[in-house]
């Protein structure tokens, strides 16, 4: 597993550029099963979220669209 972190390279920190990104590799062997099960089950409902919180986002998109062009269908029939 290769993880990340943001490390500042000045202080007093004021932008994104006073940092600088640290990469380090941990090995799935070192790290303890149960620690493992939990990650994964955390990373699954991170994506599950997101996953979700598109689908709400196009299924109101799709809602105002429906909306939309019965308002337009409305205001052409009455013209």
């Amino acid at each position: 597993m290769q993880m990340s972190f943001i490390k500042p390279i000045v202080q007093p920190l004021r932008t994104s550029p006073d940092y600088k990104k640290i990469d380090f590799e941990v090995l799935a062997r070192d790290i303890n099963p149960i620690d493992q099960i939990k990650f994964h089950n955390y990373a699954g409902e991170m994506m599950y979220s997101t996953i979700i919180g598109k689908a709400i986002a196009a299924h109101q998109l799709q809602n105002s669209l429906t909306n939309i062009s019965a308002q337009y269908q409305l205001e052409k029939a009455s013209s």
